[in-house]
């Protein structure tokens, strides 16, 4: 075969390559970064003993959230979007005259809702004397919004969360982030990019270490598609993104930001999560290496989202240890 000849093999091989992991691309981001209603599970469709164990958990914790004083919250995130969320005004406990009050800002995953994700532990925070924000990010619930983008544009929307919570609980109010799958590198980056100093720590469960690492291994697991092909697809990927839904999806790494993280952090990740591997809890765990405190729980048998349901005491435990750091 000539030299002419096997260039143009070559050139045409990679642009019929470039042709689909264009249009695959296109598909992806219409598939995974667009706003979809959420699936609503179907009567009888809750088999597992842990999905029955979170259906209550989540059941009881509305249950308590709806008999405290609700306040309905609306903000304008920096690019025009309403954005909804509920301030729970805890009327359980009193507080002493003086003492400042205590916020936990839940951040829901991709898919979710403020209510439907982490509603499992609004019991245990109400105990503990915490006010609560539930927020749905933007493209999810209530919120406005087209394009998720797994944590760019939601941690400066987590940011202005943040500044409305100090308007309503003081000056003098001590807040904690808590976020699940993408709503933990939400909350991991909006800290990490730095937060008024009334933000005083993370638990961080079951979240990524990079949405490109996350998209790649999950692409991995679920074709049977070359490594070396789903690389080419990022390539094509990564600036769709950007010309398509103006957010950049490399900033959406968790890890690029772990160099500038100081506030105390609790990791927790299911040992058997099958979405997001436990090895990036571990990894995002090792880079965090200039926060005041950390602490890392991996739950065996757990998987993603389900260790509070496999180890509620030892999670607990990590919370309150957590507190007792960065709240005294």
């Amino acid at each position: 075969m000539k030299k002419k000849d096997i260039f143009a093999l070559i050139g045409g091989t990679l642009g019929g390559m470039s042709l689909v992991c264009a249009s695959s691309a296109g598909y992806i981001i219409k598939e995974k970064f667009v706003r979809h209603a959420p699936a609503i599970p179907k009567p009888g469709s809750i088999e597992s003993v842990d999905e029955m164990h979170m259906d209550y958990l989540r059941r009881k914790g509305i249950s308590r959230i709806k008999a405290q004083n609700i306040e309905q919250l609306e903000l304008i995130s920096y690019d025009g979007l309403r954005l909804k969320g509920e301030y729970i005004h805890n009327t359980e406990i009193a507080r002493a005259p003086g003492e400042s009050r205590k916020v936990v800002i839940l951040s829901h995953g991709y898919g979710g809702t403020g209510y439907r994700d982490l509603m499992i532990f609004a019991d245990f925070y109400l105990k503990q004397g915490f006010d609560i924000l539930i927020i749905d990010q933007r493209s999810h619930g209530r919120s406005e919004g087209t394009f998720i983008s797994f944590g760019d544009r939601e941690s400066e929307d987590l940011g202005m969360w943040v500044s409305r919570v100090i308007e309503i609980a003081g000056t003098d109010c001590k807040i904690l982030l808590h976020g699940w799958s993408m709503g933990a590198a939400i909350v991991y980056l909006a800290a990490a990019k730095g937060l008024p100093p009334q933000v005083k720590g993370v638990v961080y469960d079951c979240g990524f270490d990079s949405a490109e690492a996350q998209m790649f291994y999950v692409a991995g697991t679920s074709t049977a598609l070359p490594k070396v092909v789903l690389w080419w697809l990022m390539q094509f990927l990564k600036p769709m993104t950007r010309i398509i839904g103006r957010f950049d999806l490399r900033e959406a790494s968790p890890i690029k930001y772990a160099g500038n993280m100081h506030l105390p952090v609790f990791f927790v990740h299911g040992k058997e999560d099958s979405l997001v591997p436990a090895k990036m809890g571990k990894r995002l765990y090792r880079a965090t290496y200039r926060s005041a405190y950390k602490k890392i729980l991996i739950v065996p048998g757990a998987d993603h989202t389900y260790s509070y349901v496999r180890d509620k005491a030892g999670y607990e435990a990590g919370i309150k240890d957590l507190i007792k750091h960065c709240m005294g």
